[in-house]
């Protein structure tokens, strides 16, 4: 246990602590605390210089829904609780929305991906 030698004798008296014996409330007060601390806003590039764009190029009807958001930044912050709340953002949309958000972060940019339809059988 924990890398010392049987010879120290401490072997039962070094109590090993794991996230798993807090709970699972603990790992998501921690999940809670960690999302509030950091959030990157990446800067504008390429094409994309507002959110408004960013929000257009998102489609699925996204870009009616910017002028509910005040800025570049305020998209980046915006949880999705507020989405739902203040700005009455519909699900999918919100959905969509957020998970745009989430590759942009990571140097991807949007771009419409049609709905995909199901095609009829032939009887």
């Amino acid at each position: 246990m924990l890398g010392l030698p049987a010879a120290a004798g401490l072997r039962g008296l070094i109590p090993v602590w794991s996230t798993s014996s807090l709970g699972p409330s603990w790992r998501l007060n921690v999940r809670r605390f960690a999302s509030k601390i950091y959030q990157f806003v990446p800067p504008p590039r390429g094409v994309i210089t507002d959110h408004k764009i960013f929000l257009q190029r998102c489609g699925r009807g996204c870009g009616e829904l910017a002028d509910k958001f005040q800025s570049w930044e305020h998209l980046f912050i915006v949880t999705s609780e507020q989405m739902r709340d203040e700005l009455a953002i519909p699900t999918r949309q919100r959905k969509w929305i957020l998970g745009w958000r989430h590759h942009y972060v990571r140097g991807i940019d949007p771009k419409n991906i049609p709905i995909r339809t199901k095609k009829k059988k032939k009887k």
